[in-house]
């Protein structure tokens, strides 16, 4: 399974300079599985609400000034997700964000600096988060939180629940329990072979 990372991008110039942290970034993908797609949180992209950008090809941003023109030389020309893009803005949606996309915006240097290392070929699909640095931490802690993805943990849950409106109920009584709550099934039969009656108590 891919996990999830936070990676320092430093200045600019760790795409140029040899140092521990631009060997480490350049090592990075042979350590992780290879990601059908790359979505990227990068601390330079800053707005009132989420925002997604959803282009056929990423520009590079060459968001800085005052370095030498090697770095200004470095095109990341990942290709974009739009589909990945809204279906995360949907997501973010169900859960209570008001997400916007954007058209034509590329990638900062918070993110195609590491990616530029990691990934050199820019062959991986990448989409940029914004962040909203007047709301804190506990609202990033949501926001990650609404893009966790269960049916990442339980592969049949697309077969089962194509759409969501019948599992939804079961995450309201979840949250109501509690944060310590603990899920105890109390009932597990199946009706015409296919149609689960779980009923579960959460306290």
């Amino acid at each position: 399974m891919m996990p999830t990372l936070y990676i320092s991008h430093g200045s600019p110039m760790t795409a140029i300079s040899d140092t521990p942290a631009r060997r480490f970034l350049a090592g990075l993908a042979a350590d992780l599985p290879r990601p059908r797609a790359i979505l990227a949180v990068s601390a330079h992209w800053e707005s009132a609400a989420p925002m997604l950008n959803a282009v056929a090809r990423n520009a590079t941003i060459h968001d800085f000034y005052g370095f030498p023109a090697a770095l200004f030389a470095i095109s990341y020309p990942a290709p974009g997700a739009p589909e990945l893009a809204e279906t995360i803005a949907a997501r973010l949606r169900c859960a209570g964000f008001q997400p916007a996309i954007d058209r034509a915006r590329g990638l900062d240097h918070g993110a195609w600096v590491p990616l530029y290392l990691a990934y050199p070929e820019a062959d991986i699909p990448v989409v940029q988060l914004s962040v909203q640095t007047a709301l804190g931490p506990h609202h990033h802690l949501a926001l990650g939180e609404a893009l966790a993805d269960y049916r990442r943990l339980a592969p049949h849950a697309a077969e089962e629940h194509p759409t969501e409106e019948h599992l939804l109920p079961l995450y309201v009584a979840l949250g109501a329990a509690g944060e310590t709550a603990k899920a105890k099934r109390l009932h597990s039969s199946v009706e015409y072979g296919f149609l689960r009656m779980d009923a579960y108590a959460f306290g």
